[in-house]
Formats: C-alpha cells, sequence, structure tokens
C-alpha cells in the first residue's frame, strides 16, 4: 500500500475509536494527531478540517458496508424464512461486534445520504430483494410486493435498533432469537380493533396546529437544515438569532444547560399535544394509535425537530445525564403503556416497559427519514403500513382489524 494511503487509513481507524469514545463536539483533531503521534501540521497533510475527516470516514464505512452486504447475499442460500432471518441478525451483529466504534458512528455521526448515493450499494440491495422476495411469498406475508425493497430499509434498522438495546441493557442472550420474532411477528400478543380512519381524522395535526417554538430552538433547526448537522456551530445559531454568542448564554449557565433547557420544553410540549388526545380514549389499542398518529404527523409537518435531535448528538456527552431527566419526566405521562403490558398486548421479550413506545417513536422516524432520501410523500398508506409492520411483524400474526 502506498506510505500515504496507510497513512491515511490509520488516522481514518484512529478516528472511528476516537469518535467511537467521544461525542463529535468533544474530539478534536489535536487529540487524534496525538494518539497516532503525528503533528497536527502533519495531520493536515492528509485532511484539512473535521469535517473533511467526517467525509472520509463515511466514505470508508460505507466501503465496508458495501463489502458486508456482498458477503451476505453470497451466503443467503437456504429458503426457509426462520433460517434465512436468523442469519441476517448473525451476520449484522458480527459485522457491529468486530469494530464496536462502526456502531457509535451511526449512532452519532453517520448521514445516510452517502449511502444512497453509493451505486454499489444500490446493485447489493437490489440482488438482496431478489432474495428476500421468494422468502416473504412464501411466508403468505401481508406485505405488497412493491412494498419489499422499502422493507428492507426498517429489516436492518430494527437489527441495528434491538441490538443497539439489547446491548445497553445487557441483554445479549437470546437477542438473535429474539429479534427474529419482532421482525417477524412485531411486539404485539394478540388481535386488535382500531377505528384507524376515525383517530387518524381527529388526532392527526393539521397544518398551523403546531405552537411556534423558541425562537433559539427554530435557529438550531434552521442552521441545521441549511448548513448540515457537523456544520451547525453556536457561533452560526447566534449569528442566525442576529446576537452575539456571549448574549446566547446570557439566561444559562453554559451550552449544556440551554440545549437541555430547549429540548425539554419541545418533548413536553408533543408530550402535552399526545396526552389531551389520548384522553378521549378508553382501550389501550386507541390510546396506543392516538400516539403514533400524533407523533407521525408532528414529525411529517415538522422536519427540524428531527434535524433538532440530530444536532443533539454531537454535542457534548454531558448531555446524556440531564436526558435521563426527560425521560423521568416522560415515565409519568406514558404511564398508559403500562396498561397495554397488564392486559396481555405485547410479548416482554426481556424489554422494559418503555422500550414499546421508543421502538414506535424509532420506527416512524425511520419511515419519514426513508420517505425524505427517496423524495416520497409521507401518506396514511405509510401509517398503515409502519404500524402493521410494528405490531404484527411481517408475518402479520396478530390481526389488526378496523372497528
Amino acid at each position: 500500500m502506498h506510505k500515504k494511503n496507510m497513512s491515511l487509513d490509520k488516522i481514518i481507524k484512529a478516528a472511528f475509536k476516537e469518535w467511537g469514545k467521544n461525542k463529535f463536539a468533544n474530539t478534536s483533531l489535536t487529540l487524534i494527531s496525538s494518539k497516532l503521534g503525528l503533528s497536527k501540521a502533519a495531520l493536515y497533510r492528509y485532511i484539512n478540517s473535521k469535517e473533511h475527516l467526517i467525509e472520509i470516514m463515511h466514505h470508508y464505512y460505507i466501503e465496508q458496508l458495501v463489502d458486508f452486504f456482498h458477503q451476505l447475499n453470497l451466503s443467503l442460500n437456504t429458503d426457509e424464512p426462520d433460517q434465512f432471518f436468523r442469519l441476517i441478525i448473525e451476520e449484522h451483529i458480527k459485522f457491529f461486534s468486530q469494530d464496536n466504534s462502526f456502531m457509535s458512528f451511526v449512532m452519532n455521526l453517520y448521514d445516510e445520504r452517502y449511502l444512497y448515493q453509493n451505486q454499489k450499494m444500490y446493485q447489493e440491495g437490489e440482488i438482496f430483494y431478489q432474495k428476500i422476495t421468494p422468502i416473504l411469498v412464501k411466508m403468505n406475508s401481508w406485505m405488497p410486493k412493491e412494498r419489499i425493497p422499502h422493507y428492507t430499509n426498517h429489516l436492518f434498522s430494527i437489527i441495528f435498533f434491538c441490538s443497539v438495546y439489547y446491548k445497553n441493557q445487557g441483554m445479549q442472550e437470546q437477542m438473535t432469537e429474539n429479534i427474529k420474532d419482532i421482525i417477524l411477528h412485531g411486539v404485539g400478543n394478540k388481535d386488535i380493533k382500531i377505528d384507524q380512519p376515525l383517530i387518524e381524522k381527529k388526532d392527526a395535526l393539521k397544518p398551523g396546529e403546531i405552537e411556534k417554538r423558541d425562537r433559539i430552538l427554530e435557529a438550531i433547526a434552521n442552521v441545521a437544515a441549511r448548513e448540515g448537522i457537523w456544520n451547525t456551530t453556536t457561533d452560526k445559531i447566534a449569528k442566525e438569532l442576529g446576537i452575539s454568542k456571549s448574549s446566547l448564554y446570557f439566561y444559562f449557565k453554559n451550552k449544556n444547560e440551554m440545549l437541555f433547557k430547549m429540548i425539554m420544553d419541545e418533548i413536553l410540549r408533543i408530550s402535552d399535544v399526545i396526552q389531551e388526545r389520548q384522553a378521549k380514549y378508553k382501550l389501550f389499542e386507541e390510546k396506543l394509535y392516538s400516539h403514533f398518529v400524533t407523533i407521525s404527523s408532528y414529525l411529517h409537518q415538522d422536519r427540524k425537530f428531527m434535524e433538532i435531535l440530530k444536532w443533539l448528538n454531537f454535542q457534548s456527552s454531558a448531555l446524556d445525564k440531564r436526558m435521563k431527566k426527560i425521560e423521568k419526566e416522560l415515565k409519568g405521562r406514558n404511564q398508559y403503556i403500562n396498561q397495554g403490558i397488564e392486559e396481555n398486548y405485547f410479548v416482554k421479550r426481556g424489554f422494559k416497559n418503555r422500550f414499546f413506545l421508543i421502538f414506535l417513536n424509532f420506527m416512524i422516524i425511520r419511515q419519514i427519514q426513508y420517505c425524505d432520501l427517496s423524495h416520497l410523500d409521507y401518506t396514511l398508506h405509510d401509517y398503515h403500513y409502519v404500524f402493521r409492520l410494528y405490531y404484527s411483524g411481517i408475518s402479520g400474526r396478530q390481526k389488526i382489524m378496523t372497528v
């Protein structure tokens, strides 16, 4: 290998390792050069900024991902659904276990647009589509054929999300089998009846119904949408507001306190809307679908909020502990999920009660992101599709009947 390429390879691997330990905002090029035993000037012979390094890391990661999918496609020679999905999950877990920094990268820095622009990844996706289609036909899956390419996006997202959750909870035992069950059969445990059209009509947020957010939070969203996540700085936010950087912190002790206050207000705002809508219903399945419709319509109308959440992911890890306070506040507001557990609506699989809402919100966000990246609108058909995939999996074992 050429000496320069070998050096760049070492820089990339060091960056993955350091960003695997720290948030984006806490990892400097100085730290990376120190870990490599290089001067900062020597480092700048290969990269010209932290943003440039992140771009190189994206290309490196996607090269590894394309190779993973190529090898996976070669190994998928079974026509038995159970074996097929178990193999996918095992290989996926193995890929991220071999390099834990990849998992941190995807969670904190990854921009999926790079993946959608990669022609080799598209070709591997087409091969995978040809392999999974007969499997779903054999299962008599409810999923329309035209939805199958779309489904692969959810399939690997579900595996990743559940893998991270099990790992964080120290629950690796039975992980493969449990994830396979969620993919095949969803989280639901029994049939449900819902008047979906009525709940959608009553609870979907309409244009103009969302209150105007705090101007600082709005500025973060505007800058993030315009400049990109890693180019969003407090200096640019202050400029967007027409104030000095020091003025931005006038009412707060530091940046973390400011961010925490803003995100707390935003999350509690939508939580208030959900509670107000759920108050109309007695049955658990109605409350669950009301939550689903409210969150879906909120994020569909206000994509900027997802930009805010992404931006927070790049910031100091000191925010992580503060976010636990938000979770504690929301726990009291989401007591209805306990009703679902008590009435046996969910298969527990060792999950804590809050998992079922976190997973639902995750599925909604992934669907909206997919629609945005594919330049598709988010429609009522997507509502039904995502909710059914969440509750019944691809098998549709638990029926969702319209009253």
